[in-house]
């Protein structure tokens, strides 16, 4: 195992007591700044919420008051799940998930998005981001700039918003016109869920997807697709499991050279915040890292690498008298950069 520096772990952002602070993302603006955004409520996702943003101008450091960026009117659905993406323009996009909690049975309608052109000061209404009414367009589960624009991937259902969940890939060259570029898992086989996409080479994209099937029985592991024409057709290949040892949930992609890949995400059995690193553009992955655990919810990274080479390590977990509250670790990958 090769030496790896942690350089603080499990440093608090933002915690209140009966607040349940999660599902973070952290993108690096075209100006340099990080913008962190999360989810504020009092639940994982039952409950009438906000998607907010904070600012830090030092690398992570310290981070600017919150800021409020979206409340859904309605009082029985929950905002929930926001994914930023950067584009090649300097335009912030954030997708935000709605889950309508109450009354049964639940629903995953059709998600919001906006954005932002001066650097996440100023936003753009939110909308619905699909309007098509064969699906719900639910969850834009990542979503990452490659040679040929901006692809994403959405976990999607029926339009009733209830049912089987389908991974459906969506492809952008502006950041303005979308379009499905492919069905990445077909709707009969339920298997959508949230992914972690990086590209690999020119043309190859490979996704992590968060294992599911139908009946709410998860198996273990971490389903492993790869495409070599931009996203259009995709192979399935061997769970990784075998080299984990984890059942992953929210994978999270982070690439730190042409060859150093850093995946982090939750160990569901252990109730753990888990990191791995490769050292063969995301073939393999080994050097296993505990950040941090958890109670009852938390887990889920996003991840930025730092001007000095570190990666900073955003996650949420529950600690005594928390809901949960967002968290961080500063990590420095010997031989990465």
């Amino acid at each position: 195992m090769r030496r790896r520096e942690f350089l603080f772990a499990g440093a608090a952002i933002v915690t209140k007591p009966g607040v349940h602070y999660g599902f973070p993302r952290v993108v690096r603006a075209a100006n340099g700044d990080l913008l962190l955004f999360y989810r504020i409520g009092n639940s994982h996702a039952y409950d009438h919420s906000s998607v907010a943003m904070r600012r830090s101008t030092d690398e992570g450091a310290s981070w600017e008051a919150e800021r409020v960026l979206f409340t859904d009117p309605d009082p029985a659905r929950s905002a929930h799940n926001p994914v930023a993406i950067v584009t090649a323009t300097g335009r912030v996009i954030l997708w935000v998930s709605r889950f309508r909690f109450t009354p049964l049975p639940h629903k995953r309608e059709a998600g919001a998005w906006a954005w932002s052109d001066d650097h996440g000061a100023s936003w753009t209404p939110f909308r619905t981001f699909d309007g098509d009414g064969s699906r719900s367009s639910y969850y834009m589960t990542d979503v990452i700039r490659t040679q040929d624009g901006l692809l994403g991937c959405m976990a999607t259902f029926p339009p009733s918003g209830i049912g089987n969940c389908y991974a459906v890939l969506w492809h952008s060259a502006d950041g303005v016109k979308w379009a499905v570029r492919a069905d990445l898992t077909a709707p009969a086989a339920n298997r959508g869920d949230e992914v972690a996409l990086l590209e690999t080479g020119a043309g190859e994209i490979l996704c992590l997807l968060r294992t599911r099937r139908a009946g709410g029985v998860y198996p273990k592991g971490l389903s492993v697709f790869a495409s070599k024409d931009g996203g259009r057709t995709w192979k399935e290949g061997e769970n990784l499991y075998g080299q984990l040892g984890v059942t992953l949930q929210r994978p999270f992609l982070t690439r730190l050279s042409s060859q150093a890949v850093l995946l982090t995400g939750r160990d569901v059995d252990r109730k753990e915040v888990v990191a791995y690193v490769s050292r063969d553009n995301a073939q393999t992955f080994g050097e296993k890292r505990v950040m941090d655990s958890y109670a009852k919810d938390g887990a889920y990274t996003s991840c930025v690498v730092l001007k000095n080479g570190d990666v900073l390590v955003v996650y949420y977990a529950d600690r005594a008298g928390e809901l949960a509250s967002l968290r961080v670790e500063r990590m420095r990958v010997a031989g990465a950069i």
